[in-house]
């Protein structure tokens, strides 16, 4: 079973510049950061076998019977996406019925994703409905019989095809009555009328006599949104909806009433059809469709106050995977990044309005919101379920709030606590339901939109490098490609290099305006003065790694910033204290990846404690005992698990210790007097050099005996 960090290698770990994210104007798609798109797909052909012997007839019957395979495979593969279509337009209350509450089981029938037969009462109850299928009801769901509830259940699961506007407006020309007044109007997107000419009492007269059945306009929905087009006003329009009350049931007349008509008759329609989609039981919100680039910024705000008015919760509208389509909420959808309609400015502006609702419960303008906060807040959280139209699409979203800001920089705006939104993800504790590639996608994003964010701490003080390690976030080598050469290797105290008179000595590096060596990409060395300062390396020791990590992960992340940045082991950090000193003290369990780096550090005191690396591993083990000795003299309540926690702890320390010692015994001897030091430095670390050499050889042998170095051994002859 591959361990964690398997799987972030897995998943192009380490840094490539073809792996990258575009941050432009132009909107982008789920494909360009599938990581299906590294997968090469084999295709497998079929070979047909044919024996020399047989005739062509057989041949030729062989042929006919695998064409007819195929046509039945189409057929079978064309009769699934017309299933599939009719399910989608299901959902997206496309289908209309003569019962409203058709559309709200429509949608459940499509997130169980299973048809299930009705049951013998729904089919008894569906027979009887069949004998009468020229009668309309408009009974609303509470007087509906038992009986009819289920058939309505049965028939949801199997509607019929909506009539599309198209069809509408043809069957419409070519009724009998098109010439008359209301038929004139239903047409009037091809066949424009003058407002002033319309005599709207002939139009309320002639209303019951609209053949809303032949022309396939069951719920006059496609009636009223052409009357809406001529801007009627609020008594024409209560008129109208007392004589069809299931015509704002759909979202069309909403949309119309939207691009046409005044604010109060907004209002109207948006009462109308909240009331209406309520009393027939639908249950998604119109909220659901915020991000159409039919409603303007405007209009979104009517309905979250429309749903104040009703003392409704509206961050539970916003919230609530009900409230939504396919069992996503509103504002997941939006943030999804499948749904962005029209102009991108108003998008974003509608979506800063859904999160305020989401998180203020009102629409109130308030300086204390930050709503790219809040947005990667949810992008994060693990009830975020925006990933079920494309795991990596929500790039799109975040793309759109670049476009749509007026400065282009919206991911550059600290909060009240003066935390960047890059600081604000790595806050959280690693748990998302975006996966490691787009938690990885998402960092980048951050760091790609504004770079200086990789060096800027938070409101603690922390890097960002170290808040990734402390909260499991999968992105350190991201991170590290951001960061500049000055963060990453660029600082070292060329003082601090050991040489024969330092060692042993007590002195300690100075922490300001002492002579550093620069490194330079090419290798070349500068030496310049420079105030110290922590560097990437101490910034990840210093502090605890998350168990997502695990030792192995730890381990990994050590040697991966060894390798690229291998002068930094001998680096001081601000106080002077050096990687092996930080790392013993935090228990990273690498020293002996920071002494192979830089073996003479075994042999530098630490500056704060004067303790050497291996005399401060057993001061901190013999802490870690004492703790434990009192804790198993007085609770006395501990369970079995804490108690083998605690022995394994003691048991690493004192690993790291026996590690320490055997990597430099000569250190146990100590240096004697003050005017014995120099000689006795000189000598020990002649003698510590030899031994070094001759562990470091002896590794290696072994090493090629194991065939760890992948060449075959080759046996020794008799002596």
């Amino acid at each position: 079973m591959k361990s964690f960090f398997d799987k972030i290698q897995d998943s192009t770990l380490t840094w490539s510049s073809d792996d990258d994210i575009s941050i432009s104007s132009s909107s982008l798609s789920s494909s360009d950061f599938d990581s299906s798109d590294d997968e090469d797909v084999e295709e497998e052909d079929q070979e047909l076998e044919h024996d020399d012997d047989d005739d062509e007839d057989d041949a030729d019957q062989q042929e006919i019977q695998i064409n007819d395979d195929q046509v039945e495979q189409q057929l079978m593969m064309e009769n699934d996406i017309d299933v599939n279509i009719m399910e989608m337009q299901q959902a997206l209350n496309i289908q209309q019925q003569r019962v409203a509450p058709l559309e709200a089981e429509a949608v459940q029938a499509v997130a169980d994703q299973q048809l299930q037969e009705a049951p013998p009462a729904a089919q008894e109850a569906q027979q009887e409905a069949n004998e009468n299928e020229n009668e309309v009801i408009f009974l609303p769901e509470h007087q509906l019989s038992h009986l009819q509830r289920q058939a309505i259940a049965g028939a949801a699961r199997h509607p019929p095809n909506r009539t599309s506007s198209t069809q509408i407006l043809q069957r419409i020309q070519a009724h009998p009555r098109s010439n008359e007044l209301i038929m004139r109007i239903a047409r009037c997107e091809i066949l424009p009328l003058i407002r002033a000419e319309i005599d709207w009492k002939l139009l309320l007269t002639q209303l019951p006599t609209y053949p809303a059945q032949e022309v396939g306009d069951d719920l006059a929905s496609f009636l009223v949104q052409s009357i809406l087009r001529m801007t009627p006003t609020i008594p024409i329009l209560e008129e109208i909806t007392k004589v069809y009350p299931r015509a704002c049931v759909d979202m069309d007349p909403f949309y119309a009433a939207c691009q046409f008509c005044n604010d109060e008759v907004v209002k109207f329609i948006i009462q109308k059809t909240i009331s209406s989609r309520k009393e027939f039981g639908i249950k998604w919100s119109m909220v659901a469709l915020l991000g159409d680039a039919r409603i303007s910024l405007k209009h979104a705000r009517f309905l979250f106050e429309y749903k104040l008015q009703m003392f409704e919760k509206v961050e539970d509208r916003i919230l609530d995977p009900q409230m939504g389509l396919f069992g996503v909420s509103p504002l997941d959808r939006m943030l999804s990044g499948q749904f962005i309609h029209g102009d991108t400015h108003t998008w974003v502006e509608k979506l800063k309005l859904a999160l305020l609702a989401a998180n203020t419960g009102n629409i109130i303008p308030n300086p204390k919101f930050y709503p790219f906060h809040a947005l990667l807040k949810r992008l994060i959280s693990i009830d975020f379920k925006g990933n079920h139209f494309g795991q990596v699409a929500f790039i799109n979203c975040l793309n759109a709030c670049i476009d749509g800001d007026e400065n282009g920089t919206p991911f550059h705006e600290v909060n009240e606590d003066w935390n960047l939104p890059l600081h604000t993800v790595l806050m959280t504790k690693c748990n998302t339901n975006l996966g490691v590639i787009g938690e990885r996608k998402l960092i980048k994003f951050l760091l790609k939109a504004n770079p200086d964010s990789a060096t800027m701490k938070n409101s603690k003080g922390l890097m960002p490098i170290r808040l990734a390690i402390e909260n499991g976030w999968p992105v350190y080598d991201i991170i590290c490609h951001f960061c500049p050469t000055s963060y990453t290797e660029g600082v070292i105290q060329t003082s601090l290099l050991p040489s024969v008179l330092d060692v042993g000595n007590s002195a300690t590096p100075s922490a300001a305006g002492t002579s550093m060596s620069f490194l330079s990409p090419g290798g070349s060395t500068n030496n310049v003065i420079e105030e110290e300062k922590d560097l990437l390396i101490h910034d990840i020791l210093n502090g605890p790694f998350s168990d997502r990590f695990g030792i192995s992960g730890a381990r990994e992340l050590v040697r991966f910033v060894l390798k690229k940045y291998p002068s930094v082991g001998m680096a001081p950090d601000a106080n002077g204290k050096l990687p092996i000193h930080i790392a013993i003290e935090n228990g990273w369990p690498v020293h002996d990846l920071i002494v192979g780096a830089a073996p003479h550090t075994l042999e530098v005191k630490d500056p704060v404690s004067g303790l050497y690396p291996f005399l401060l591993a057993a001061s901190i083990t013999s802490k870690t005992t004492t703790v434990d000795t009192k804790e198993e003299a007085t609770a006395t309540t501990n369970t079995e698990e804490e108690k083998d926690t605690s022995k394994s702890t003691l048991n690493a320390d004192l690993s790291t210790l026996y590690e320490l010692i055997r990597e430099a015994p000569l250190m146990l001897q100590g240096f004697g007097t003050e005017h014995q030091k120099k000689n006795k430095a000189r000598m020990i670390r002649r003698r510590s050099s030899l031994l070094h050499s001759k562990r470091k050889r002896k590794h290696h042998h072994h090493s090629r005996r194991r065939g760890s170095s992948g060449s075959p051994t080759k046996k020794k002859g008799k002596r």
